[in-house]
Parts: structure tokens; C-alpha cells; sequence
């Protein structure tokens, strides 16, 4: 990315911005010879990741910046403007035209100005000397029944979790590297999409009590294998194994190893073989799959009960319950908070349950401070969590107002798992929350793109047109969560509503899709008696009640102020 801007703001002010088209940054910047635009993407997914980082940055640190720097989509000649004067080269004539008139009135110090910005920039960004970087791609199951999967999967997820502890280490999320899982991609085009330097990937065979473990570290800029290496062990070794394989790779891509390298332990191997059954079937983010991760999470900690990633598991997974409505949501946030209490009681630090925690405090408590504590030590203690990220992004920022912060970490997740559809959807959510509505939209899609059944990206896409009273929009996507009601009334159907209404009263259904109901019938007495009810019953969404759509008429309601201030909301 470092020669990538160096070379599109050099080519720029040296008056050749006609020349910057996809072939020439594909020759120039990836050294591609034989560069086919038709067929490699590699300098369309860099441009896009470019962009992304310069927004990143003008929106944090670059905010007082002098000179700002652009990529506009659809092209690779980069814009300077110094601060609301806008400067768009159009030709070599043009431009130098342009530098003769002002290098005459000082223009040296305006283009002084945009080269300290890059380097301002390159420097603050992680763009100068680029951070060491590394992919761990899923491992492939070689045991001769096949049956290894967890196990496989979750060597690889512990190795991630091992090195994102290292300092200086850029570390690519287990979402995006797990969508390699079964595939023969190139090295090369992964490592693009990535924005990696190296990939490790491996193998695991298992027979009796014996495991071996082959594992290869990937240079992605010409496919050469730096090494190369075989652990044939006890499977009670395995956390030996893991722990060289992290200091192997660490040391080999250049990061300073300090006292980063920390792998999961347990006494006892079969509390590890059932914690990571339990973290196969947590991952899948399904109703069902969350009660059997439960399930396999328990028998680890009957197994060892000093096994602190255990009871972190049986936190998030608790936690995750109350949120799908799975049970009383203060019985399950209890039990979440139980959980991961005693993880952190058993591992200080443990990012894992911090995230837990201040889901929690969030959820049930509404005790903002306290959310705000946990999640800070999460990120401090786990930097490349990024389910940390979007859930101090949606959960404690956001719902507080804080939405420039709660955006800088939705983009930090989707920075460190760019191929995940779940951090492009929460930068979505957090753009509409500040009402970015067509960026919002944008996002949503591109969450779409990766994964066409992505639930979650097609209901904010839902909140989105709701926003803008596009009802129709709205319906068409499909995916309406409490808000179906809400939809058939606003679209005209009140006979309709009205009964779906009242048979979901009847069956004390969802008292947020009731008041969400009872606005669409323009009652809005009622509705807001629904929300005070849920309100008494902590229901979890009820953080996000300003953004809603059904309730933007009561934000001047004295009713709706004083469940605000129940909920401890700024």
C-alpha cells in the first residue's frame, strides 16, 4: 500500500496523472509483467483498500490535517485539497501550467504541504515501513477417517489468536482467512485480498494418540516457501506445537517477539478437544448451533475446571442466547456474566471475556461505564479481536452517541477482516446510525457480495429504508426482524396489522415488535406502553431504540425521555 500511494502521488505532481491507469499501477506498483486487468483484480481490491485507509485516517488522526489526499472510486489519480480548495490535475499542461503561476506566489510550500501530509500519513497510518503481516489459512484434515475438523480449525484459530498478541504484528481475521477453507487459490491472490505478506497453511494428521503436524510459512510476493516444518508428537503436546509454530512464524516475518506468544492451555487434552467442538459450533452464529456450543462448553469445564477459555466460551455463548431471544434475557445475561467472571478470575487478561462482560453491561446492565472499561481492556489486551471492535462499535459507543469513535472501530474490524461480511455489515450499521445512509447502503452491499445470505447485512438494509420511509424498499428485502408490523401498517395494510397485532399480543410476543406495531397504527400511547415493557424486561435491542425508524415521532415524548434516562442514555 506504501508504494502504491508513493507511486499514484508522485506520478501526480510530476504532471503525469494521464498515465495512471489500472495497467500501469499493475506493472509499476506489483511488478505484475504480464499484468491483465480483464483477469487479475489485484489493483481494483488494493484501490478499494487504499480508499478505506485514507477515510480511516482523515476521519481520526488526519482530522486537522492542512492537506488532505483522495482516491476517487473508478479512478488511481489521487486529489489534493488544501482545505476547501479543491486540486484536480486534468493534464501535464494543465498542471504544470498551474505550478509555474504558483511556485511564483509560493506553491512550494502548498506542494511542501501535500508531500509532508503523505509522509505525515505513511507514518501515523502504518504505511511507512510497512507492519510485518501474516495469514493463517485453515488446516487441512489428513487423518485417514477424516474426522479432524474442529481439531483443524482450531489449531488454526489458536494460532491467529497467538500471534495477533504480538506487538507490531498485523494478523489477518479468522473470517476472512477461513473463506479459503476447501479451496486451491492461488498464494499470490490471497495474499492480495488479504493484504498480507506471508501465509502460513498446514496440515494435520491424527492416528491413536500420535499427531502430526506440517506446516509451511509463504513469502506471497513470489510464492517462496521459507520454510517448511514437521511435528510428529503426543497428542498431549499439542500446545508445544502451537506455541513453536507462533514463534516460528513471528520470528520469520520480522516481529519483535517480546513476551507476546501465549497459546491456550488445559491439563487435561480432552477439555481442549471439547472446548474446541464448542468454539466449531459457536462460530456458526445459529440459534441452535449456540445451545450445542453450550453443551460442549460445559463438558470442557466439568472436564477442567480450571480451564478459563471454557468459560469464557460458555459466556459469549450465553450472552449470544439472550440476544436471540433463546430465554428470559436477565436469566441468560446472568449466566453470561457468571461465565465470564470466573474466566477472567482464572486468566486476567482474557480479551474474550472482557468482550463478554461488556456486552453485558451494556445489554442488562445499561451501565455504560462499566462497558466502556471492559471493552477498552479487550482491545488493549487482544488489539486484532475483532468481534471486540464491532461490539464496542454497536454496543457501548454508539448507543451512547459516540458515533465518530464507533465508527473508527467498525472500520478497524473490517480493516483487519476485510473478506468478512459481518464487519462490512457493522460499518453499515454504524453509517446508518449517523444517518450516512447511501454509505450505508454501500457497505450493506458490499456484505452482500461476499455472502448473498447474509442475514444480518439484508435487515440493517431494512432499518436503512426505513429511515428514509421507503417502505416498499423496506419489504422487498425480505428481512423485516420486529419490524414487520410496523411495514404491513405503513404500507397500508391496517386491517392486516391489526390482526397480525393482536395475535402477537395474545401470544406476549416480542414487546419491541408490539410498540413497533402499535407506531405503525399511529397509537402511540400504546406503543410507547410496549416499549416501557420493554424496558422492565432488559430486552437487549432496546440499546438501539433512538436509531429505530418506528420510534423517531417520540423522541420529544416525555415517556420516551424517561425510558431514556431508565436506560442511563446521554
Amino acid at each position: 500500500m506504501r508504494q502504491f500511494i508513493g507511486f499514484v502521488v508522485n506520478q501526480t505532481l510530476a504532471g503525469e496523472a494521464e498515465t495512471l491507469k489500472e495497467y500501469l499501477v499493475g506493472v509499476e506498483v506489483f511488478g505484475r509483467a504480464d499484468f491483465d486487468p480483464r483477469t487479475d483484480t489485484i489493483v481494483r481490491v488494493e484501490a478499494r483498500r487504499l480508499r478505506k485507509k485514507l477515510e480511516e485516517y482523515y476521519a481520526a488522526e488526519g482530522r486537522i490535517d492542512p492537506v488532505l489526499i483522495t482516491l476517487p472510486s473508478g479512478s488511481y489519480v489521487p486529489v489534493f485539497e488544501i482545505r476547501g480548495v479543491p486540486v484536480v490535475p486534468a493534464s501535464p499542461k494543465v498542471l504544470r501550467g498551474r505550478l509555474t503561476v504558483l511556485l511564483a506566489v509560493g506553491a512550494v510550500a502548498i506542494l511542501a504541504l501535500a508531500l509532508g501530509a503523505l509522509s505525515l500519513l505513511r507514518r501515523r497510518n502504518g504505511l511507512a515501513a510497512p507492519m510485518a503481516s501474516v495469514a493463517v489459512l485453515p488446516f487441512l484434515d489428513m487423518s485417514p477417517a477424516k474426522d479432524q475438523e474442529s481439531l483443524c480449525d482450531g489449531l488454526g484459530e489458536e494460532l491467529i489468536n497467538a500471534l495477533s498478541a504480538v506487538p507490531g504484528l498485523k494478523v489477518a481475521a479468522r473470517t476472512s482467512t477461513f473463506r479459503y477453507k476447501g479451496r486451491a487459490d492461488d498464494i499470490r491472490r490471497i495474499g492480495a485480498d488479504l493484504g498480507v505478506e506471508h501465509i502460513v497453511e498446514g496440515s494435520i494428521r491424527t492416528s491413536g494418540k500420535r499427531l502430526r503436524v506440517t506446516a509451511q510459512l509463504v513469502r506471497v510476493r513470489d510464492g517462496y516457501h521459507v520454510w517448511s516444518r514437521e511435528f510428529d508428537r503426543e497428542f498431549t503436546e499439542i500446545f508445544a506445537v502451537q506455541e513453536e509454530l507462533a514463534r516460528a512464524v513471528a520470528a520469520s516475518v520480522g516481529a519483535e517477539l517480546g513476551a507476546g506468544i501465549t497459546v491456550i492451555r488445559s491439563s487435561n487434552i480432552e477439555a481442549y478437544r471439547l472446548y474446541l467442538e464448542g468454539r466449531h459450533y459457536w462460530r456458526q452464529f445459529l440459534p441452535g448451533s449456540t445451545a450445542q456450543a453450550v453443551a460442549y462448553f460445559q463438558q470442557a469445564i466439568d472436564s477442567d475446571p480450571a480451564f478459563a477459555p471454557a468459560y469464557a466460551g460458555l459466556g459469549d455463548s450465553y450472552m449470544q442466547m439472550g440476544v436471540y431471544h433463546m430465554g428470559p434475557a436477565p436469566e441468560l445475561m446472568e449466566k453470561a456474566r457468571q461465565a465470564a467472571t470466573r474466566a477472567l478470575t482464572l486468566e486476567s487478561h482474557s480479551a474474550e471475556a472482557e468482550t463478554t462482560l461488556g456486552a453485558v453491561s451494556a445489554f442488562y446492565d445499561w451501565d455504560w461505564k462499566a462497558c466502556e472499561r471492559h471493552f477498552r481492556r479487550a482491545v488493549d489486551a487482544q488489539p486484532n479481536d475483532i468481534d471486540a471492535h464491532w461490539l464496542f462499535a454497536t454496543t457501548c459507543l454508539a448507543p451512547q452517541g459516540h458515533l465518530e469513535e464507533a465508527l473508527a472501530e467498525a472500520r478497524r474490524a473490517a480493516l483487519l477482516d476485510p473478506l468478512s461480511p459481518l464487519t462490512h455489515a457493522m460499518v453499515g450499521a454504524v453509517l446508518w446510525y449517523r444517518r450516512e445512509f447511501d454509505p450505508a447502503l454501500a457497505e450493506l452491499d458490499e456484505a452482500l457480495r461476499l455472502d448473498p445470505s447474509y442475514v444480518q447485512a439484508s435487515l440493517f438494509k431494512t432499518f436503512v429504508h426505513l429511515s428514509r420511509s421507503h417502505f416498499d424498499l423496506a419489504a422487498a428485502t425480505g428481512v423485516s426482524g420486529e419490524w414487520r408490523i410496523y411495514i404491513q401498517a405503513r404500507r397500508g395494510d391496517t386491517t392486516g396489522a391489526q390482526a397480525e397485532l393482536a395475535r402477537l399480543v395474545a401470544a406476549s410476543g416480542n414487546p419491541l415488535a408490539i410498540a413497533g406495531g402499535y407506531a405503525g397504527l399511529g397509537q402511540a400511547d400504546n406503543a410507547l406502553s410496549w416499549l416501557e415493557k420493554a424496558a422492565e424486561l432488559k430486552s437487549p435491542q432496546m440499546i438501539w431504540i433512538d436509531f429505530q425508524a418506528p420510534f423517531d415521532a417520540f423522541h420529544g415524548a416525555a415517556r420516551y425521555r424517561a425510558i431514556r434516562t431508565r436506560m442511563h442514555l446521554p
